[in-house]
C-alpha cells in the first residue's frame, strides 16, 4: 500500500491548513487497512496507524469498491483527548469504537485498489504508527509537509522495515512549524539513515528527537557531529540514539546542545566515557547502556560527573564494571533521586554512595549483587527518603536468590525501626518502602512458601519470631507498611 505519485494529498488553494482532504491510497489487498493478505491472526502490534485530534473530528473512508464508511473519534476512558486508529484487523473493534475494523472486500481478491480517507486535517495533532508486521508504510510518506498542525509523530514495532521516507527533503520550519517530537526508530539496513541521523532533522525546532535502528557507524556520514552546531541546538531537551553499536566516541560538538535535559545513548561501546557528557550542564536524566551483543571499554565514569548539578536519574546499563562506579558519588547529592545499575552479571560489590543521601529509587537489573551481600551498607541508614528497591528481571532461578533478596530489604527496613504500622512520615527511614523481587513467572519455584505471621507477630509492637521469607514479607507489609511484589 503506497501513496500514489498524483493525488497524493489534495490541497485547498495551495495551502496545507485547515479544511477537510482527502488522502490518498493504492494497495494490493484484500483488505483494508494496512493487511496485504486478509490475515486473522495479525494483533494489536502489527500495523496500526493512530491519530490524535484536539477535538472530535468524523473520518470518512472511500474503499474504491463503491462503499464509504464514516467514523468519529472518541475518547478512551479516563483520558481527554480524542483518538482514532487505523488497525490491520478488527483485534480492538470488541473494545472501543475509535478503532477502525478491518474491511474485507467483497470480491476476496488481493488487486490493486484506490482507498481515500478524508478528515479535518486542522485538528489534527499527532500520528503514532506501530508498524510491525506491515510490507508497506503510508503514514511515513505524507507525514511531514501534509499536516502544519502536527506536533508529535513516532514509529513502533520491529526494527529494520523502513527503507526511506518520500518527500523527506521537504521538511522544514515552515511545513511543520509545530513538530516538536519526531521518534523513527525502524530503519532498514538498506536505508541510508540506518548508520546517521536525516540532516533534514537538525534543522527542525525539535524538543525531542530519537532515532537509529540497525547500527551507527563511527566513520563520517552518522551527522553526530552536528547535532550541536545546526538549529536543533537551539531547541533540543531529549535525544534518543539507539543501537550505536560502533561509535567508540562522541563528538565535542555535542555541548551545543546547551538545553538537553535527557540523554538515552540505547546500545553503546564507547572506549570509555564520553568527557562531551559532564558539559551538558542542564541534563537531568542520562541513560547509557550497552548492546546485549556489543563489548564495551567504559569501566568507570570520570569525577566530572560532579558537573551535572541538575542531574536525577542515571543508569549504567550493560556496563562491564564489577561495582557501582565509586565516582557516582561525585554526582550532586541534592538532586539525584534514582540509580538504576542494569545488565550486569559480574557485580561483585556494592560500591560507595554514601553521599547520595537523597537517593530515592535504588533499581538492580539483571545484576547479582544479592550473591555478595550480606547486608546493605551501613551508611544507608541515612538515606531517609530511600522509597523504592528493584531487584529487576534478577536471576531468580531458586527459592534461595528470593530468600536472599528478601533478607536484605527485610535486614534494611527492621535493623534501626521499631514496629509501626503505616507508611513512611519523612523522619522515620524505610517505612512505607517498595520491594520488587521480580521472581518472574517462568521460575514458579522461587517463592512456594506461605506469606504469614510469624509466632508471636503483635501488629505494631513486635515483629515475632520471623523464619522465613513469607514471614518477612508479612512483617513488612503489616508492621512497617511496605509494598513487597513478587511478580515479574
Amino acid at each position: 500500500m503506497v501513496i500514489t505519485n498524483s493525488g497524493r494529498i489534495i490541497r485547498n488553494s495551495g495551502y496545507v491548513i485547515g479544511g477537510s482532504v482527502w488522502l490518498e491510497f493504492t494497495g494490493r489487498s484484500k483488505t483494508f487497512p494496512f493487511a496485504i493478505t486478509n490475515n486473522s491472526a495479525v494483533n494489536n502490534g502489527v500495523g496500526n496507524l493512530w491519530m490524535q485530534f484536539n477535538r472530535q473530528t468524523t473520518i470518512t473512508v472511500d474503499y474504491g469498491d463503491g462503499t464509504v464508511n464514516t467514523y468519529t473519534s472518541s475518547v478512551l476512558p479516563g483520558e481527554t483527548i480524542h483518538k482514532f486508529c487505523f488497525n490491520c484487523n478488527d483485534y480492538f473493534n470488541q473494545l472501543y469504537t475509535q478503532y477502525h475494523p478491518v474491511y474485507v472486500y467483497t470480491d476476496g481478491e488481493v488487486k490493486a485498489r484506490t482507498v481515500k480517507i478524508s478528515y479535518d486535517r486542522s485538528a489534527l495533532t499527532s500520528y503514532n504508527g506501530g508498524i510491525a508486521g506491515v510490507a508497506t508504510y503510508p503514514m511515513l510518506n505524507f507525514l511531514f509537509y501534509a499536516h502544519r498542525n502536527l506536533t508529535t509523530f513516532s514509529t513502533s514495532g520491529a526494527q529494520g522495515v523502513i527503507v526511506d521516507i518520500a518527500e523527506l527533503g521537504r521538511i522544514s520550519p515552515s511545513t511543520n512549524p509545530y513538530l516538536t517530537t519526531l521518534l523513527i526508530y525502524n530503519w532498514a539496513a538498506t536505508s541510508p539513515y540506518v548508520g546517521s541521523i536525516p540532516i533534514q532533522f537538525l534543522n527542525m525546532p525539535l524538543l525531542s528527537l530519537g532515532t537509529g535502528s540497525a547500527s551507527f557507524t563511527d566513520t563520517s556520514g552518522t551527522n553526530l557531529e552536528y547535532l550541536g552546531t545546526m538549529p536543533i541546538k537551539n531547541s533540543l531537551t531529549t535525544l534518543s540514539l539507539q543501537s550505536i553499536l560502533n561509535v567508540t566516541a562522541l563528538p565535542d560538538s555535542l555541548a551545543g546542545l546547551t538545553k538537553l535535559q535527557r540523554l538515552n545513548l540505547q546500545a553503546c561501546a564507547f572506549d570509555e566515557f564520553p568527557m562531551v557528557i559532564t558539559r551538558l550542564s542542564e541534563l537531568i536524566g542520562l541513560n547509557i547502556s550497552q548492546g546485549s551483543s556489543s563489548k564495551t571499554g567504559l569501566t568507570q565514569i570520570p569525577p566530572e560527573i560532579a558537573n551535572l548539578k541538575k542531574l536525577q536519574s542515571l543508569t549504567l546499563s550493560y556496563t562491564n564494571i564489577s561495582r557501582i562506579p565509586d565516582n557516582v558519588n561525585f554526582c550532586n547529592a541534592a538532586t539525584l533521586n534514582s540509580l538504576t545499575v542494569a545488565g550486569s552479571t559480574i557485580l561483585a560489590e556494592f560500591g560507595d554512595i554514601s553521599n547520595l543521601v537523597n537517593i530515592a529509587f535504588l533499581i538492580f537489573s539483571n545484576a547479582s549483587l544479592h550473591n555478595v551481600m550480606t547486608v546493605f551498607p551501613a551508611y544507608m541508614n541515612s538515606f531517609t527518603k530511600l522509597r523504592n528497591i528493584n531487584w529487576n528481571q534478577g536471576n531468580n532461578t531458586t527459592a534461595s536468590v528470593t530468600d536472599k533478596k528478601m533478607s536484605l530489604n527485610y535486614d534494611l527496613v527492621v535493623r534501626n525501626n521499631t514496629p509501626r504500622t503505616g507508611t513512611n512520615n519523612g523522619s522515620i527511614p524505610f517505612r512505607g518502602m517498595t520491594f520488587n523481587l521480580l521472581t518472574g513467572s517462568a521460575t514458579p519455584t522461587a517463592f512456594t512458601g506461605a506469606i504469614e505471621a510469624p509466632p508471636g507477630f503483635v501488629l505494631g509492637v513486635n515483629d515475632g519470631e520471623v523464619q522465613h521469607t513469607g514471614h518477612k514479607i508479612y512483617v513488612l507489609r503489616n508492621n512497617y507498611g511496605a509494598t513487597v511484589s513478587l511478580s515479574v
